[in-house]
Parts: C-alpha cells; structure tokens; sequence
C-alpha cells in the first residue's frame, strides 16, 4: 500500500537514494510540461523497479527533447526558439 512506502527504504540518513511517487498519469503530465525533477530523474536516475512505465516515459522525454532541439545547461535546459514571441510547444505527437 502506498501509506507503506517508507518500508521500502530504510536508509534515515540524507542519502543519493530517493523514491519518488506518483502515478502514472501524473509522471505522463510531468513529462509532457517538462518538469525539472521528473527530467532529471528519467535521464539521470536508476530505475530499481520498472513495469515498463518508465522507460516508455524515458522515450517520450528523449523524442519530445530532440524535436524542440533542446540544449542540456548545468542549471538547467536551453530550448532554442527564433523570436521572443515564437510559442513553444511540448507537445510530441
């Protein structure tokens, strides 16, 4: 059960391992608006447990970055556009 997710990991101290919970219609909502987090752990992260929602996440990310030709900054993510006042869209289909 959800409320029992804290038994997964044992760990007390701040460690390099986190678990992020959602569902996986939240993770689609997050990929799609390019949230940084969800971003960063899809390309960067390990998958421990994966019913194949995440790598099929993990594609749509990689698809939707390579169509807007997006650059990878230390801080963050450069999406090159031709004016100021061009609208950008994240949608990948």
């Amino acid at each position: 059960m959800l409320r029992d997710r804290y038994d997964f990991v044992r760990i007390k101290k701040p460690a390099r391992l986190e678990a992020i919970w959602m569902t996986s219609r939240e993770l689609n909502e997050m990929v799609e608006v390019k949230t940084g987090f969800v971003m960063d752990a899809l390309l960067e992260g390990k998958f421990l447990i994966d019913d194949g929602t995440l790598i099929t996440a993990k594609k749509k990310l990689e698809t939707s970055l390579k169509m807007l030709h997006a650059i990878r900054l230390s801080h963050g993510w450069f999406i090159p556009r031709d004016s100021l006042e061009e609208v950008i869209s994240f949608d990948c289909h």
